[in-house]
């Protein structure tokens, strides 16, 4: 049995960051397939200054290739480095929607503050950037958590934290901070597992 209060799950949601970027941006992904000029694999290490990772390919057709998501500008970075381009592709941001059977940003921020509004004895929605006085987000965003608890109110250490959606288009990680929010809220206020005091 969980002990009295033990039980917090924070789901701390970038959804801020996100929104922004769903709402605001118009530059596309470039995915740029590379290789090492000339086999000098050591490239790989030595990519310092690129902004972005350059990765391994790891399927059996891509011995010797690397990925890396960028801007179409930073293709003549990457030949400067050294790389050979083997393949440019272009993708969008998840700005529009996203694909079917997934929430919006928007969506999600939405139900997630709304538990705390219905279940004020379970739920606290929490905003992190102002209660610790931090930054906002390159966009002016706050960054947001779900607490919940039987002793809600109370400043106990969590027992559990999900973090969710704190690399921007992730899909999966908001889509489940929010179904198991939603169905620890829900579940607790209809039959309470935490034991009495």
């Amino acid at each position: 049995m969980i002990s009295r209060g033990a039980l917090l799950v924070a789901t701390v949601c970038a959804l801020a960051c996100v929104v922004a970027a769903a709402t605001t941006t118009t530059t596309t992904t470039t995915r740029f397939v590379l290789r090492a000029a000339d086999g000098k694999e050591e490239l790989v290490a030595k990519n310092t200054g690129c902004g972005s990772l350059i990765t391994a390919m790891r399927g059996a057709r891509d011995a010797g290739l690397y990925e890396y998501f960028g801007a179409d500008a930073d293709e003549t970075m990457l030949r400067d480095k050294g790389f050979d381009v083997v393949e440019v592709s272009h993708g969008t941001p998840l700005r529009d929607a996203p694909p079917s059977g997934y929430h919006t940003p928007e969506e999600i921020f939405g139900q997630l503050s709304t538990l705390a509004i219905e279940y004020p004895s379970l739920a606290r929605w929490i905003d992190i950037t102002a209660q610790y006085n931090m930054p906002e987000t390159i966009d002016g965003n706050h960054i947001y958590a779900l607490k919940i608890s039987a002793n809600v109110n109370e400043n106990v250490k969590p027992a559990i934290v999900l973090v969710a959606n704190h690399h921007a288009r992730e899909l999966v990680t908001p889509e489940i901070a929010l179904n198991i929010s939603l169905l620890l809220v829900t579940e607790c206020a209809s039959t309470p597992f935490f034991p009495p005091n």
